[in-house]
């Protein structure tokens, strides 16, 4: 506020930022930055993020990789994104690129009241179950075939 009692342009900004943002989400706002060691204060748009719990693009990228559980924000990101071009992309650049901007996309829409789906936990990896030798003299045949094909036979090789 000035002398006056107004809000400045910057509170102004503020009050923008904050509305429809409860005492909770505030809190939790500050929460996160307080865990993040952010230096104080952030900028609002990144303010408002925290507010509504929104993980920054470095976390998103980490649930993305096989294997992870995907916070329901990483879902929505996943959705803005065309996979079969993220997966068949020629470069690490064009993903990070395509992730970033299924990100602000994503951003945009909760930061305009839309909802948040589920969150998704990890697929369990495969399980690997080796196939029961049935015939061992064929399968030692077949290995000697093998290493004599890949010149790993003499004294160092497999025979």
């Amino acid at each position: 506020m000035n002398n006056e009692g107004l809000l400045t342009s910057s509170g102004e900004i503020w009050l923008q930022v904050l509305a429809g943002i409860t005492p909770r989400q505030v809190a939790d706002g500050l929460a996160s930055c307080l865990r993040a060691a952010l230096q104080w204060p952030p900028n609002p748009g990144r303010f408002r993020a925290m507010c509504l719990m929104l993980p920054a693009l470095p976390e998103v990228e980490q649930e993305m990789r096989p294997g992870q559980a995907q916070s329901g924000f990483t879902v929505l990101v996943r959705s803005k994104l065309d996979l079969h071009a993220y997966a068949s992309a020629e470069s690490g650049f064009q993903q990070q690129r395509m992730l970033a901007d299924a990100y602000e996309r994503a951003v945009k829409h909760v930061m305009d009241g839309g909802a948040v789906p589920a969150a998704a936990a990890a697929l369990p990896p495969p399980s690997v179950t080796p196939a029961p030798v049935r015939d061992r003299d064929a399968a030692r045949a077949a290995m000697a075939r093998a290493a004599a094909d890949l010149g790993f036979g003499g004294a160092h090789g497999a025979g």
